[in-house]
């Protein structure tokens, strides 16, 4: 009997760890940082097809690169007006580059996925896709 019960515990933490959530990117920006102001300068959107997938701690943007960030601390945030819910956290990508990746959802009805570095942003337009 504890054997059965360790092995439905082993099991629902493993379905649990695995647990993804997938997000349909339509438009992509990509902004740098103007130094006299401080803030990011966005270019244009442009539309695309693409899929952010997110898997643990782990966020999986199917560009041409492959991208991968891999977050590793949550960082504290203040409400801004038009925003309805963000979330961010202190990441490295697949070329174990520093970054912040910041989710946010708008109350106009946009969702974005930020990719911060040092110099430039990339921003990725989703809607939920599971």
């Amino acid at each position: 009997m504890k054997k059965l019960l360790l092995l439905t515990a082993i099991l629902i933490c493993s379905f649990a760890s695995y647990a993804q959530d997938y997000y349909r990117i339509y438009a992509v920006t990509i902004g740098y940082l103007n130094r006299s102001t401080q803030e990011v300068d966005w270019g244009e959107d442009k539309k695309t097809e693409m899929q952010a997938t997110i898997k643990g701690n782990v966020l999986f943007i199917s560009d041409k690169a492959q991208s991968t960030y891999t977050t590793y601390q949550e960082l504290p945030l203040k409400d801004q007006g038009g925003i309805r819910k963000q979330v961010a956290w202190r990441a490295v990508d697949e070329n174990n580059n520093k970054c912040v990746v910041k989710l946010m959802w708008y109350y106009k009805g946009i969702q974005m996925i930020y990719i911060i570095y040092e110099r430039y942003s990339l921003g990725y337009y989703f809607e939920y896709n599971n």
